[in-house]
């Protein structure tokens, strides 16, 4: 009895489909049977267009035609009113239509790697959205449609070319994740210090010349990343993240650390080299959970690297 199971699951599984659980490869396999369809992948197909076939399938939650060449999506994607996963990362999509909004159910949505200049406003009619993925496009903005999103816990739309964000961003209410780095910004709006629910927040490889003051508001924040800007300095309001963990400030033009950065007893992880930073010594002793810290490439006088060699047992690299 067992080989005979495992002989169906073969078999269905080099048909094109998986009955057992509503998967399907191919659409010639999901007709056959469309009631049954809850997820169709079609990625990596070649595929030039989304196959108006997909309106067939009244229960399709998860649609997958990542890495294909399509360069147009056609409106009738909003009449895809069960699903709940839109997978389209890998293609040559330049525009989303404002059909899109009609996706009430949807809850992930995958558009990494494509040509999109701009993004709808309709986007914000996407009310239980929770995951958008916009990676690798070349944005240069966000609608202020976006922080209609109150579900919404992760946004990524790093390697676009953003030089500027909306203040609606901070109305992101339920937001835990947000990638912003590898685009053009040079400042990030006082309302992102709005988004209490925020765990992680990655603005590395911009043009940032000053970070909001507003940012110590973010209790919950753990994950800091603000790496290769122009920065000559961080707010005292920084020391109010009584949550952080990791802390990078590398490639900037910091000369001196706020003395409110003492608070910071949760940090384990601090990435500081490549700075003008003159002092360091004082705030070691503060931070007993510290398990990584690079700082060469800075400023330190003899006498300030001979004070932070003492709290190390081994010998510790300035150049």
């Amino acid at each position: 009895m067992k080989l005979l199971l495992s002989l169906l699951i073969l078999f269905t599984a080099f048909s094109g489909h998986s009955q057992l659980y509503g998967k399907f490869t191919s659409i010639e396999a999901a007709l056959e049977d469309p009631e049954s369809v809850v997820e169709l992948d079609l990625s990596f197909q070649d595929l030039e267009e989304v196959p108006e076939e997909v309106l067939l399938l009244p229960r399709l939650q998860i649609l997958d035609l990542s890495n294909n060449k399509i360069g147009v999506l056609p409106d009738f994607i909003g009449d895809l009113t069960y699903l709940r996963q839109f997978v389209l990362m890998g293609n040559k999509i330049v525009s989303i239509p404002e059909a899109i909004g009609k996706l009430q159910r949807l809850e992930r949505l995958y558009l990494e790697g494509n040509e999109i200049e701009e993004l709808t406003p309709a986007i914000g009619e996407m009310r239980n959205l929770k995951h958008i993925y916009l990676g690798s496009n070349f944005l240069e903005t966000l609608p202020e449609a976006i922080g209609k999103l109150k579900k919404l816990t992760v946004l990524k739309v790093e390697y676009n070319k953003l030089t500027v964000l909306p203040n609606s961003i901070g109305d992101l209410e339920s937001l835990y994740t947000l990638g912003l780095n590898e685009n053009t910004l040079s400042s990030i709006p006082e309302s992102i210090g709005d988004l209490a629910s925020l765990d992680a927040l990655s603005l590395h490889d911009n043009a940032l010349s000053s970070v909001p003051k507003s940012i110590g508001n973010l209790h919950n924040l753990r994950i800091l990343h603000l790496d290769n800007n122009q920065l000559t300095s961080l707010p005292e309001s920084i020391g109010e993240l009584s949550k952080l963990i990791t802390l990078s400030i590398f490639h900037n033009q910091i000369t001196e650390l706020p003395e409110s950065m003492k608070k910071l007893t949760t940090l384990k992880n601090f990435g500081l080299y490549a700075n003008k930073i003159t002092h360091l010594s004082v705030f070691l002793s503060s931070w007993a959970n510290l398990q990584h810290i690079l700082f060469y490439k800075n400023d330190f006088s003899d006498s300030e690297k001979q004070e932070i060699q003492s709290y190390f047992a081994d010998e510790v690299r300035f150049d």
